[in-house]
């Protein structure tokens, strides 16, 4: 599939915020909170990486003559192979060298199943060690919704459909259980597998699906692509900042910004994002996996020197370590990683 610039430039944009969502607190200074005034919903990075996860599935699965048993094992290596080999080797980097309590894990057989659950996307609470991988567990199981709806065919989507709101709306009713879709980690059930499995954030990847099976279907010409693009930007930034709200604003905006970004990149002619912005989102999924890491270690690594407490001179160079190690996991861990494993299993990358 040919890359969609734009999409990719929001994936980096998505990504940064995120970043900045978890380092605001050295912005925010005394009684006027800067960082929750610029980035208390930074979050939204995430909401929009799922809208993304679901269409760029339908885009990348549309085509194929092969048996739905292939399918089904290609996809699921493709998606792994994405995901784990980063997420494992930093969450072991963050339990051996930040949490220092590798051996908890060792000491005895369920603690070595924890360990295990927690590299292969099972989740035993509400977060892991290394805490932004809860959105992955969310991620690989959409991937494995996606990747039974192979053995459909054509009524793959409606597979899918029915899969993610009958787990949303059905499963909870089951229990009579009150549903509430404004509730991203809910509470339904005492255990964390059931809770993830009927999170209202599962509508976000439906919602991805959706607009992806509406690519072919609408094409919009010049001055009304320009005027939505220019229309869900505006909308976003006003819910960015709290001046709109309303129900399920959230999903609605992000994915009216994504749906109106397609559009626009379908355009003959239409301007070309910045190459930097781009790369952007290439390395966005280590800039979502390194931060992290920076913004933990930044103040550690400033506590001997005299500016250490001034806190925009933190975020600023949080921020920018994040991106510049971003960077390096990217071009020597994660693209050489993809490279072996494609080398390894040619077939399931052919």
């Amino acid at each position: 599939m040919k890359k969609i610039e734009y999409l990719q430039v929001l994936r980096g944009i998505a990504a940064i915020l995120v970043c900045c969502f978890h380092a605001r607190i050295g912005l925010n200074i005394g009684s006027f909170n800067l960082g929750d005034l610029l980035f208390r919903n930074g979050f939204l990075g995430i909401q929009i990486f799922f809208i993304l996860s679901g269409f760029l599935m339908v885009q990348t699965t549309r085509i194929s003559n092969q048996s739905p048993l292939i399918n089904f094992k290609n996809f699921l290596i493709k998606r792994v192979a994405r995901i784990a080999p980063l997420y494992c080797i930093l969450t072991l980097s963050w339990i051996i060298f930040l949490e220092n309590n590798l051996k908890l894990y060792l000491l005895d057989f369920s603690g070595i199943i924890s360990l295990i659950k927690i590299l292969t996307f099972i989740p035993i609470a509400k977060f892991p060690p290394l805490y932004v991988g809860w959105t992955l567990n969310y991620e690989m199981f959409f991937y494995l919704i996606f990747a039974f709806s192979l053995f459909f065919s054509k009524l793959r989507f409606y597979f899918i459909y029915c899969a993610i709101l009958g787990l949303v709306f059905i499963l909870p009713s089951f229990f009579n259980l009150q549903i509430d879709l404004t509730k991203y980690h809910p509470t339904y059930f005492n255990s964390f597998f059931l809770n993830q499995i009927s999170s209202p954030l599962l509508l976000q990847f439906l919602l991805g699906v959706i607009i992806g099976n509406m690519y072919d279907k609408i094409k919009l010409n010049k001055k009304v692509a320009y005027l939505l693009t220019g229309l869900s930007l505006l909308i976003f930034i006003l819910f960015y900042f709290g001046l709109i709200q309303f129900y399920l604003s959230d999903l609605i905006i992000c994915g009216f910004l994504v749906f109106s970004l397609i559009q626009l990149e379908k355009l003959e002619r239409v301007p070309k994002p910045h190459k930097f912005l781009v790369y952007l989102g290439d390395i966005s999924y280590s800039i979502y996996l390194v931060h992290p890491f920076i913004i933990h270690l930044t103040p550690l690594a400033l506590q001997p020197y005299s500016f250490s407490y001034k806190p925009y001179f933190i975020f600023l160079l949080q921020v920018l370590v994040t991106i510049i190690a971003s960077v390096i996991v990217y071009e020597f861990i994660e693209k050489k990683i993809s490279k072996q494993i494609k080398k390894a299993i040619p077939s399931a990358f052919a």
